[in-house]
């Protein structure tokens, strides 16, 4: 009984870090980076605390030092913010980064980076809903 609950555990924990893999997109940029974005949090849902998450690679290898050099505006519908804290480097994760926001509504929201790597310029969308998910409304899990 013991070594069948360790099995089932193994598998659920298998099967979340695969699912949270998915819920990124993962991009070729400049011919020469790899960009894998999305929330920080996944599911995101309207009204909690979340924001963008970005791990830059290139030859496999993470890039570092681009909490200067690249910024995020977060676009849904007509609005748009360019976030102010740019992107800030995960504490002892190099090579990835997150900005934080409050998405106040549920639907799409597109992800634009913009700045520069090596000389390179950078300025890619990311739009939630096919790789990665749109902001789900929060109303349907409150209790009581």
């Amino acid at each position: 009984m013991r070594n069948t609950l360790s099995f089932i555990l193994t598998i659920v924990m298998v099967m979340t870090s695969v699912s949270l893999s998915f819920a990124h997109e993962k991009r070729t940029v400049a011919d020469k980076y790899e960009f894998v974005v999305g929330f920080v949090s996944e599911p995101a849902f309207s009204g909690q605390m979340n924001g963008v998450d970005l791990r830059v690679l290139k030859e496999g290898l993470t890039v570092e030092g681009l909490e200067d050099k690249l910024k995020v505006t977060v676009i849904r519908e007509d609005q748009e913010t360019t976030l102010s804290l740019s992107f800030k480097g995960k504490y002892k994760e190099p090579g990835r980064y997150s900005a934080f926001f409050l998405p106040t509504k549920p639907g799409k929201y597109i992800f634009r980076i913009q700045g520069e790597i090596d000389g390179v310029a950078i300025d890619e969308k990311f739009e939630s809903g096919a790789k990665f998910h749109d902001v789900e409304d929060i109303e349907p899990l409150k209790f009581p």
